[in-house]
């Protein structure tokens, strides 16, 4: 009976971490601020002992998410919550304007603690990209996710073929948990922030697909993209 009430507290948990993540939405200048903190969780893996996201992933990359600072919880049930951006990959080889995205979800498995997590996602394939253009992503499920490779001397080797996940995930955390599980989750575009950065209600494929144009405050993340992706 313990186990049940414990089990049932923390789907409680995870269901007002889900609500949370559509109440509370950022305003234009807090929008701003997740732009500034993408491109400096990108910058802390990048410096990560072993060399962080290979360059060659990153060339590869349909889309990218980041996500500063998500919150992870649980004993038994996980739960997580986040706030972040993805940005696509044009035809060009231009980056897209940024869509806000919110993440939420649980998964079960033996996890004590709590921490906040800086998250990377590289999509590197049509199908996980797809999922994004169509606000419908639950990783492990409609989307394989794996831990990505990390280093120059693994990306080297890195094709279209070689490619075994829709999604790879880079993770840099400090708390209890060993490692970040991201089965089950879920991604949406976060609309509410979307209008009120841009101030209108744009949708996640008009943001990514580059019918509109991006923003100066983009253009940290962009450059920051750019240089490690030589």
């Amino acid at each position: 009976m313990k186990l049940r009430r414990l089990v049932v507290f923390y789907l409680a948990v995870a269901a007002l971490l889900l609500a949370g993540s559509t109440a509370l939405a950022d305003s234009k200048d807090q929008a701003e601020i997740r732009l500034l903190q993408a491109a400096q969780v990108i910058n802390k893996i990048m410096s990560e002992e072993g060399g962080g996201i290979p360059p060659a992933l990153l060339r590869k990359a349909k889309a990218v998410g980041i996500f500063p600072g998500m919150i992870k919880g649980g004993f038994i049930l996980g739960a997580s919550a986040g706030w972040g951006v993805i940005i696509a990959r044009l035809p060009d080889g231009r980056w897209s304007a940024p869509a806000f995205y919110e993440m939420g979800g649980g998964s079960i498995g033996l996890q004590i603690g709590a921490q906040s997590v800086d998250l990377i996602l590289v999509f590197p394939t049509e199908q996980g990209l797809r999922g994004v253009l169509q606000n419908n992503v639950r990783l492990g499920a409609n989307m394989s996710v794996a831990a990505g490779p990390v280093g120059r001397q693994a990306g080297a080797a890195l094709t279209e073929a070689s490619f075994t996940a829709d999604v790879y995930s880079y993770s840099r955390a400090k708390g209890l948990f060993a490692g970040v599980s991201l089965d089950g989750v879920g991604m949406g575009l976060d609309a509410e922030t979307t209008r009120n950065f841009y101030g209108k209600a744009y949708t996640a494929q008009q943001l990514l697909s580059g019918e509109v144009p991006v923003p100066p405050q983009a253009q940290k993340l962009i450059e920051t993209l750019n240089r490690y992706s030589q």
